[in-house]
């Protein structure tokens, strides 16, 4: 059984209007698809995914059906996953700004199950029928953590040597000279 929710063009929702008339029609289709009285699909606070996951239907065919029909609209809007992820992610000015895409964005950073997201899509589970484990975005996602850890290590030590390593404005023979190496040492091992 499918699922089919009609693609209604977002411009035309308003989640901070206080005319319910838009929220409600489109709280009815998914109502009517999912069979749940209480869906809310106003951008709120992060626990609103927990509602929405609630209300899917128990039935994990259906939960693909759905999922299907959300990329087939993205696909209509000439969109696919990654570029609704990156133009979502601060990709313009004009995203940035938008108030239902900071929203949206907003439900993603702070939802609680993105780092549990982000490991199965770093090491995805292996198939039901047995077999070779996905490779997900594994690569990808190591590099990209190794780089993150160099920066932050990077930034540290700026953050440390800088100030001990400051050389007097004006260098002399007797400022090079007078340099205390073991002062340095202990000064460097507590800002540590």
């Amino acid at each position: 059984m499918t699922c089919i929710i009609p693609v209604m063009p977002i411009q035309d929702l308003d989640a901070d209007s206080n005319d319910s008339g838009d929220d409600e029609s489109i709280s009815n289709v998914i109502e009517n698809n999912l069979g749940s009285e209480n869906v809310l699909l106003s951008h709120g606070p992060p626990d609103s995914t927990d509602r929405l996951r609630h209300a899917l239907p128990a039935d994990d065919s259906m939960k693909a059906s759905l999922v299907v029909e959300a990329l087939s609209s993205l696909s209509l809007l000439g969109l696919n996953v990654p570029l609704l992820l990156e133009l979502m992610s601060w990709g313009n000015l004009h995203c940035r700004n938008d108030l239902k895409i900071k929203t949206s964005r907003t439900e993603l950073m702070q939802y609680k199950g993105l780092a549990q997201l982000l490991t199965t899509w770093h090491r995805p589970p292996p198939p039901a029928a047995g077999g070779k484990r996905p490779a997900g975005a594994c690569d990808v996602m190591e590099d990209w953590a190794f780089n993150i850890v160099i920066d932050i290590v990077s930034h540290e030590l700026d953050q440390l040597v800088a100030p001990l390593l400051k050389s007097p404005p004006k260098v002399t023979a007797k400022s090079l000279l007078s340099i205390d190496l073991k002062a340095i040492v202990i000064n460097m091992e507590v800002s540590a």
